[in-house]
């Protein structure tokens, strides 16, 4: 019996990829997304809640600042134009950390250095934690509740407050972020053993 070489052709053409496909365009960078913002007399946690609800971006507050009021009506600004505004209204700083979808807020700006994670090997965990003025014990154990990773603080921290919306964020950049706003360090402390 003949095949016909023709319909041999005709399939091996119907599984090429189109030459007019369109190219995938790559995603906005964090500080480039746009967003409008406006609040009166707002606590500045809730400021930022909403830039990040709108720019997908995570913050952590220096303590002492989630509360101080911010009024703005700003209309599609690029998220580091809403932060520049705090800067030049509030002196209130901003920059960038890690994987930057990352912020860190507040007055001292700190130098960025090596890592505070480092000799710290963490499970690769995602985690999501929007916490206003919580104790630092109540964010790690948060963190805990959600990967089964065990947290102990050294005496006199547990009580400290911090203010952090971290959306989806790798379990190593939470602590970390965390690390560097309150300028503390972490070390394993040997096994568990269940």
């Amino acid at each position: 019996m003949y095949t016909p070489r023709a319909v041999i052709g005709v399939f091996a053409f119907a599984l090429t990829v189109p030459a007019f496909a369109e190219p995938v365009a790559a995603p906005t960078p964090p500080l480039d997304r746009v967003v409008t913002i406006k609040v009166s007399q707002a606590p500045l946690g809730k400021f930022l809640d909403a830039l990040s609800a709108q720019g997908k971006v995570n913050f952590i507050l220096e303590e002492g600042i989630a509360d101080e009021r911010v009024t703005a009506f700003l209309q599609k600004v690029k998220v580091s134009e809403a932060l520049s505004i705090l800067e030049e209204t509030h002196g209130i700083r901003y920059r960038q950390l890690s994987s930057g979808a990352n912020i860190y807020v507040g007055r001292n700006q700190r130098v960025a250095g090596p890592s505070r994670l480092e000799g710290v090997t963490l499970p690769d965990q995602r985690v999501t934690v929007a916490v206003q003025g919580a104790t630092l014990s109540q964010f790690f154990s948060a963190l805990s509740e959600q990967t089964g990773v065990g947290f102990a603080l050294a005496d006199g921290l547990a009580d400290r407050r911090v203010t952090a919306h971290l959306e989806n964020v790798a379990l190593a950049e939470a602590v970390e972020i965390v690390l560097e706003a309150k300028d503390l360090s972490i070390k394993p402390v040997g096994a568990i053993s269940h």
